[in-house]
């Protein structure tokens, strides 16, 4: 029996090539468009969330998996593997971490082990990654769940988002005290402890755009080496325009480019970008 599997969920962000190279598990949230309710990247996509957002103005939320569903993956995974590192989020726009510690009480002798952690899109996604690839070579369940929590507090990440009434409430607010005028403002914002900040806004997006930028080439002036992940909602030509930005510094180790999934586009809207950097 094969000793780890790591496991996170569809708020990672992670493209399904590494998904399948790792071997790393994804629980899939819960979209609900008016009185549907689909399965994140199984029974809606991104782009169907855009689609809906163009055509009409739905109401749409995000929920989390039930225990028992989350449990029930468990069950079937420890009878390929003898223990599970659940890596989640649990922040303003995702709570899944909570559910998974409820369905972790089911199981004794510590097969599951629970990272929790403030991150989201592909900070989440990279967190999994990162353990994964330990994981392939690393038998020591104790060592993994060490790496993921002193990694997930190296990691900052950075949102770009255009201000629309279909973003997420939460959000919305935020940025409405921020700035009243919020549709067509692109706001750079963070998740710090848990909460939404906004570090700024523009009106112009390609200036917002350099602002993203250069707060990742802040980062890349000491002597440590970065990785770099972007993910992008409907706005993939922006996403390019940023990874051509940071290549003109190349002072990172790597750099991974992913659309995101469902349950980040009806957060963050088809104008988002997402920054994360890391120490390699």
């Amino acid at each position: 029996m094969t000793s780890t599997v790591v496991v996170t969920d569809s708020s990672a962000d992670l493209p399904d090539g590494v998904l399948k190279e790792l071997d790393i598990i994804v629980i899939p949230l819960k979209i609900k468009i008016n009185s549907n309710v689909y399965k994140d990247n199984i029974g809606i996509s991104a782009d169907e969330i855009f689609k809906n957002v163009k055509e009409d103005t739905p109401k749409i939320t995000v929920n989390e998996p039930d225990v028992n569903e989350i449990q029930d993956i468990y069950i079937n995974l420890l009878s390929k593997y003898q223990n599970i590192i659940s890596i989640h989020s649990d922040t303003v726009f995702c709570g899944v971490a909570n559910k998974v510690k409820g369905a972790k009480e089911s199981f004794a002798n510590n097969k599951v082990s629970v990272v929790e952690t403030n991150l989201f899109s592909m900070a989440l996604g990279c967190l999994a990654m990162e353990v994964g690839k330990v994981a392939k070579s690393c038998n020591k369940k104790t060592k993994l769940v060490s790496l993921a929590n002193n990694l997930k507090n190296n990691m900052l990440t950075y949102f770009l988002v255009e201000g629309s009434d279909t973003l997420n409430s939460k959000l919305y607010k935020e940025l409405e005290e921020h700035n009243e005028d919020v549709v067509n403002t692109n706001y750079i914002i963070i998740i710090k402890n848990g909460k939404i900040e906004v570090v700024d806004c523009y009106k112009n997006r390609p200036k917002a755009l350099a602002g993203l930028a250069k707060l990742a080439q802040e980062r890349f002036l000491g002597s440590t080496k970065y990785k770099v992940a972007i993910s992008y909602g409907e706005c993939l030509g922006d996403a390019l325009q940023l990874r051509e930005s940071l290549e003109k510094e190349k002072e990172y180790n790597e750099l991974i480019l992913s659309q995101m999934g469902a349950t980040n586009g009806a957060h963050l809207g088809p104008k988002a970008v997402v920054l994360t950097t890391y120490p390699v």
